[in-house]
């Protein structure tokens, strides 16, 4: 037997060696490395001391359940607390008007991401395409970093 399928295998490489994916598939089939996995789904839901293994009865159970969990979870909500008129905005600290926070962007870093701009691309909304970019960086870094920085 195995040296019948190293016979297949042999049989497989010589078909395709000139073809590098086919290649790869063919090792990762011989060496068990499928990439399908295969999904057996749920076939045991437990709770509330049952266990059920039917699969009609399972998805019953779960149709019939999520539909009504947001209206549960609010129930418990308002049970919870004795004044459920209480605003999220309490548990928050007083905001800072007209604040945000920009961490700094060097040129280098610009440098980078527009080296990384794929040329091929067509323009996006505002009509520039990335070829034009990458053409005239050096010309426009601090300006982009001007803008970056001080919005």
């Amino acid at each position: 037997m195995k040296e019948a399928e190293c016979e297949y295998y042999k049989g497989q490489f010589d078909l395709r060696k000139y073809n590098i994916k086919q290649i790869w598939r063919n090792l990762n089939q011989a060496c068990s490395l499928s990439t399908t996995k295969v999904n057996k789904g749920i076939t045991k839901l437990s709770g509330n001391g049952k266990n059920i293994t039917d699969n009609l009865l399972i998805s019953n159970v779960l149709n019939n359940y999520f539909p009504t969990v947001r209206e549960n979870l609010s129930k418990k909500l308002e049970n919870s607390s004795p004044n459920s008129s209480i605003s999220f905005k309490n548990y928050l600290d007083n905001p800072s008007k007209n604040s945000i926070l920009v961490y700094p962007v060097s040129c280098e870093e610009l440098s980078r991401l527009i080296a990384n701009l794929n040329t091929l691309k067509s323009a996006g909304p505002d009509n520039i395409r990335p070829k034009l970019v990458k053409a005239v960086f050096a010309n426009i870094c601090t300006p982009l970093l001007h803008i970056f920085t001080c919005l």
